[in-house]
């Protein structure tokens, strides 16, 4: 009898150890490619991250569900159209989490909570892209300090870092399209941007006709950590941010998170090894 009565207790509590199904934002192009990558597996049938549809957004969604141990109807996605829209989503309540990371600092720490770091500062490095011509590819004793780069002030993290470097000059424009635009009018030298995960490296813009190439052996650490985010208002708070810090302490001690990152090309393993030139602003 004492015994049917505590399994009772211990399923009951287990069952409420959520007060309500979990509502998840995700940036709907994620949830597309995240609902490609999984087809018919849950996220405990994954083992490899690598796929057609794996990148670092995707394999953020499958870690946190596999860390919340979440199966298909626990859980709901709902799907945002930008990242300052997860953020107020999350703010008002009217999500419990969001699937991908942000960058520490971003949004109101009064209104929502950031897990421990998931990209830990310094792990988020870029490349440095220039034209196909450039003196920078050839020459390795050439100082990157002495290109003029051109970014967007509203990516907060890259032009902080840029200006933080010193570099020669930083310049503004608003669209990814006039950035390719002014670097092929050779207005500027440089760009910081991720590496793709191909063999060349290459970065080519269709629109434009232009290719851009990384420089040999150099990258960027972008300032600043990435953490999942959990809602002040939400009911479920509490359990979810201990389980989730729980679930990336496990995942950084048995390197859950380098795996991941590594097979969906986030960590591209032919820059692995390169020398981050901004190494002494971080940690």
């Amino acid at each position: 009898m004492i015994k049917i009565v505590f399994l009772t207790l211990l399923i009951s509590l287990t069952s409420k150890v959520y007060a309500k199904k979990i509502i998840i934002g995700v940036p709907h192009d994620v949830l597309n490619k995240f609902q490609s990558f999984m087809s018919s597996r849950e996220v405990s049938d994954i083992h490899s991250y690598r796929g057609k549809e794996s990148n670092r957004d995707v394999v953020e969604v499958v870690l946190l569900l596999k860390i919340l141990n979440l199966k298909k109807g626990q859980y709901t996605f709902l799907k945002v159209d930008s990242y300052n829209r997860a953020i107020k989503l999350i703010q008002s309540g009217r999500i419990d989490l969001y699937a991908n990371t942000i960058w520490y600092g971003d949004g109101d720490r009064k209104r929502m909570q950031y897990t421990l770091p998931v990209i830990r500062n310094g792990e988020f490095t870029a490349g440095i892209y220039v034209r196909e011509n450039s003196p920078y590819l050839t020459d390795p004793k050439l100082n990157i300090r002495n290109l003029k780069f051109l970014s967007n002030k509203a990516w907060t993290r890259d032009w902080k870092t840029l200006k933080n470097m010193k570099v020669r000059s930083v310049s503004s424009t608003t669209t990814w399209d006039s950035i390719m635009k002014m670097i092929k009018a050779k207005r500027s030298d440089a760009i910081m941007a991720s590496f793709p995960p191909n063999n060349t490296l290459i970065r080519y813009n269709k629109d434009n006709d232009l290719s851009l190439y990384p420089v040999p052996n150099k990258r960027i650490a972008i300032e600043g950590s990435r953490h999942w985010i959990v809602s002040m208002k939400s009911k479920n708070s509490p359990g979810l941010l201990g389980k989730i810090n729980s679930g990336i302490k496990k995942f950084r001690k048995d390197r859950e998170f380098f795996k991941a990152f590594i097979q969906s090309g986030f960590f591209n393993e032919r820059t692995i090894t390169w020398k981050i030139i901004n190494k002494k602003d971080h940690p």
